[in-house]
């Protein structure tokens, strides 16, 4: 509970000293005496007597130097307490945002290493299916030269034979046989892009060897 002081009469309380002198001058002796038994408890409490006063009160203004000295430094050091958890908030804030930037690039790195695993795994079987599909064309492509070459050579000795006995006059024999044949059946072996292709190569597959031309050179 607060200390309740006596209310000083004075003009500003709106109290005329001339109207009512004796009773102003008794509140003000009664506040006077309270006020002199306030400060003679004060002196009390504190031992201060005689010449000890001054140095007393040196030595409380200089504890009060130091409180606002260290209140002074207090504040000081809530102000760098401040700054201080202000960086340490934006360290964590960019730690945070580093975390995530990591954390967003090694999941690219897996996504692009799956994606390179399934690309790995595409290619393989492209190869698989390359191999493949130049085996079965290497073997059509030797079976149509073969069958080309027997007919050529079949053609060859019936013109011979028909010529020996005199019934046709020596012709040149077609360069160029079962091209049809030989497109029709690499056709299911290829992309639609390369039939063109293989219809070129049937029409100009065959090429005597040079015994075959030998012979021709000595009939003509």
């Amino acid at each position: 509970m607060g200390r309740k002081y006596a209310k000083k009469i004075t003009r500003a309380a709106n109290i005329d000293p001339y109207e009512s002198l004796a009773k102003f001058y008794e509140r003000q002796v009664e506040f006077l005496k309270r006020e002199k038994k306030r400060v003679t408890r004060f002196f009390n409490n504190n031992n201060i007597q005689g010449d000890k006063l001054s140095i007393k009160l040196a030595r409380l203004q200089i504890l009060i130097d130091e409180g606002e000295t260290n209140k002074a430094r207090i504040i000081e050091l809530k102000n760098d307490l401040y700054k201080r958890d202000t960086e340490i908030q934006t360290l964590k804030d960019t730690i945070k945002h580093l975390t995530k930037e990591k954390d967003d690039f090694k999941q690219r790195c897996d996504n692009l290493e799956v994606e390179n695993n399934q690309l790995k795994q595409k290619i393989e079987e492209m190869n698989v299916d390359a191999e493949r599909i130049a085996r079965l064309h290497k073997q059509a492509i030797d079976r149509a030269r073969t069958n080309n070459r027997n007919l050529y050579e079949q053609q060859l000795a019936y013109s011979k034979q028909l010529t020996d006995q005199g019934l046709v006059r020596p012709t040149p024999i077609l360069q160029r046989t079962e091209s049809v044949n030989l497109v029709s059946e690499l056709e299911p072996l290829l992309p639609a892009h390369r039939r063109e292709e293989m219809e070129l190569l049937g029409r100009f597959l065959y090429i005597p060897d040079e015994t075959n031309e030998t012979t021709e050179n000595k009939e003509k």
